[in-house]
């Protein structure tokens, strides 16, 4: 009978144990609720601290050549999306970033950055679903989410809001809606004026 009884005292304990720590991490996480009425979309960090700077690291172009971001970076901010073909949630937010991409290229360096792993996401599986799609945006690789895992998070896709100064102003994690987005980079840019225009 004991052997029964601890092994079920040890189980209890244990789910016990989990639904506490799951309920504790869940509710240290800012919600904001989209502004289009759509379900709740987390944010994980919106950084206030102006001294938090951007991961720089090595990413892939076209072609598979080295660079790193910040031989991308100008006078102008950026906006750093990690993403892969596979991810239905990034699927869902591309549209969005092509159509900013095309209406804000002057004012925001976009680079659009896919976890590549050379079996199930390759170079050329992303060159050709940007084709496939038309997407205008500029495409990068980030081979084995090397500089992904420098943000620490644990899904995809993530969106890093950087401003001239190379500061992160915002972190999302998960998709972003129209809105939500181009609000996100008026802020960025300092536009207040056009959020109101989607």
């Amino acid at each position: 009978m004991k052997k029964i009884v601890i092994p079920i005292v040890l189980i209890l304990l244990l789910i016990l144990l989990f639904s506490f720590s799951e309920k504790i991490y869940n509710d240290n996480i800012p919600k904001v609720e989209n502004k289009v009425g759509e379900k709740q979309i987390e944010t994980i960090k919106e950084n206030n601290d102006p001294k938090t700077q951007y991961k720089d690291h090595v990413i892939l172009d076209k072609d598979s050549k080295n660079m790193k971001i910040s031989d991308i970076k100008d006078n102008k901010p950026m906006i750093i999306n990690y993403f892969a073909t596979w991810c239905p949630p990034c699927k869902n937010e591309l549209p969005y970033f092509n159509k900013a991409y095309n209406q804000y290229k002057d004012k925001v360096n976009f680079l659009i950055i896919d976890l590549i792993d050379d079996s199930s996401e390759t170079i050329d599986n992303g060159i050709k679903f940007f084709k496939d799609n038309n997407y205008d945006l500029p495409l990068y690789f980030d081979y084995n989410s090397i500089g992904y895992s420098l943000y620490n998070r644990q899904y995809i896709p993530i969106t890093v809001f950087v401003d001239r100064d190379g500061n992160i102003v915002h972190l999302q994690q998960g998709s972003l809606t129209e809105r939500a987005l181009v609000e996100l980079i008026n802020k960025l840019i300092g536009d207040t004026e056009s959020e109101n225009k989607v």
